[in-house]
């Protein structure tokens, strides 16, 4: 230095850079990384079925031919379903929704029609009904819209494909059913006799393709391809 710096006024010293405290530097992480609960759902996620397992489902409208209380049991009645042609007794638990089972009779509801049979100490039920509600005395059986209310209609048709391998518009519909990964049933002519008898005692002859829509009152028997394929499309 030249000169001396002498008399100058000294300004507070001011450090440049401070030492890094580790417990702030932590904080300041634990505050970054911390994430807020995920948020509840109104409606959680419920595990899913394919359609096929569904379609195993024989679900069709019944009529309440009688209902009556059952003997020693709090909370069951017993109800006669007429189901087309057929009647089925079944046990329901829907006794404090309904305290007048007479009031049920007529009433059109829905039924699985294809559960196996269940035996009970009042007897055996022969199916199940169908109902919705939180349960106790908010249960209530579920009907069908009124233009719906055809006595043993089922809810979801059944379809059944006859063919045979080496017929070419066979296996035209069978493309489209794979493509549109339709439930039909593959009825073979040839690999099953009784596939065959069944297509000529229905038909008369066992010209195929033909498509078997049975909806619960009546079968309709669909020939040609060409309609078969247009019909097929118009499920999807």
């Amino acid at each position: 230095i030249e000169k001396p710096l002498l008399g100058r006024k000294l300004e507070p010293f001011k450090p440049l850079l401070q030492r890094i405290d580790k417990k702030k530097v932590k904080a300041m992480v634990d505050a970054s990384s911390t994430s807020s609960p995920p948020a509840k759902t109104k409606n959680p996620s419920t595990k899913t079925i394919d359609f096929k397992d569904f379609a195993k489902i024989d679900l069709r409208v019944a009529e309440v031919a009688n209902a009556k209380h059952v003997d020693g049991a709090d909370k069951l009645l017993k109800l006669t379903l007429k189901v087309g042609e057929e009647e089925r007794s079944v046990f329901a638990g829907i006794k404090e929704s309904y305290s007048d089972p007479s009031a049920l009779v007529g009433k059109h509801v829905v039924c699985v029609f294809n559960l196996a049979p269940k035996k009970m100490r009042f007897g055996t039920s022969e199916g199940m009904v169908l109902a919705a509600g939180p349960g106790g005395k908010e249960l209530f059986l579920i009907s069908p819209d009124k233009g719906a209310l055809r006595n043993g209609s089922k809810i979801m048709k059944n379809y059944s494909l006859y063919y045979y391998d080496s017929c070419g518009f066979c296996q035209r519909v069978l493309r489209t059913i794979d493509k549109l990964k339709l439930d039909v049933e593959r009825r073979h002519i040839h690999n099953v006799p009784q596939h065959r008898k069944d297509l000529i005692d229905a038909r008369g002859r066992q010209t195929v393709p033909v498509l078997r829509i049975d909806d619960g009152n009546k079968t309709t028997w669909m020939p040609e391809s060409r309609d078969i394929i247009t019909y097929l499309n118009s499920l999807n």
